[in-house]
């Protein structure tokens, strides 16, 4: 399935909420984007909205464990996701599967407020 393309080229999906906006880098699963509609910077009435995170300052997730000659997902891992946007409607599912068969999903969901939950399921068949 497509996604969004940033300047770079990289893929990315959009978030689309009634109270935020932004993105998610499929390269790392990284949420590099993050604005607040629903709060501005300052109190002047032409004032942009607040801004959490860009590409400079980042929010990832990732796994820790032993993993002796198991790859892991990591920040340069390229995942594949299921639809273009994530809404509180729609959580999206991002997949990665290593070089040993072992599938990684991470499920992103979004409330109708600015909660994230994300799960993680390693799959090995």
């Amino acid at each position: 399935m497509p996604v969004l393309q940033e300047a770079d080229d990289s893929p990315v999906i959009s978030i689309q909420s009634d109270t935020l906006t932004g993105s998610i880098r499929l390269k790392g699963a990284r949420f590099d984007h993050l604005t607040l509609r629903s709060f501005k910077e300052t109190l002047a009435k032409d004032s942009p909205d607040v801004t959490l995170l860009t590409p400079s300052y980042y929010a990832a997730f990732g796994m820790t464990g032993l993993t002796k000659g198991i790859d892991m997902p990591d920040d340069q891992t390229l995942w594949t996701a299921d639809r273009e946007e994530l809404t509180p409607e729609t959580p999206v599912t991002l997949t990665w599967t290593n070089a040993q068969g072992i599938e990684f999903k991470r499920i992103i969901r979004l409330d109708k407020e600015y909660m994230f939950t994300v799960s993680d399921e390693v799959i090995n068949t």
